[in-house]
């Protein structure tokens, strides 16, 4: 696993990438989660983690977070982001079992 580190004051991001990862030798994790947050601007954490072994799953999706500073409460955003794309879409996978994050859309 590699870990990357940088942040300044209440801003900053991380990344991990796994390759054969694994915590227990039975599971093992594939992929990256990236963390890019700034508290007055909002937060945005993307992954693309696949789980091999005896227990199967994927996480794919991104969540962009409102400001976590300021009179609103943080909330998941799920407008149209530069790329084209929902700011927050896609899904985790855990055994079979698949949550979306479009159903957390208030």
């Amino acid at each position: 696993m590699n870990y990357f580190r940088n942040v300044t004051g209440y801003s900053g991001k991380t990344e991990a990438q796994y390759v054969n990862f694994s915590d227990n030798g039975e599971n093992f994790y594939n992929g990256y989660e990236k963390n890019h947050y700034n508290a007055a601007e909002g937060c945005r954490y993307e992954t693309d983690l696949q789980l091999t072994g005896s227990n199967q799953g994927e996480m794919i999706f991104r969540a962009t977070f409102s400001a976590l500073l300021g009179p609103e409460p943080v909330r998941l955003l799920f407008d149209t982001d530069a790329d084209g794309k929902p700011k927050s879409y896609r899904s985790a996978t855990f055994n079979g079992i698949t949550l979306n994050i479009a159903d957390l859309l208030e």
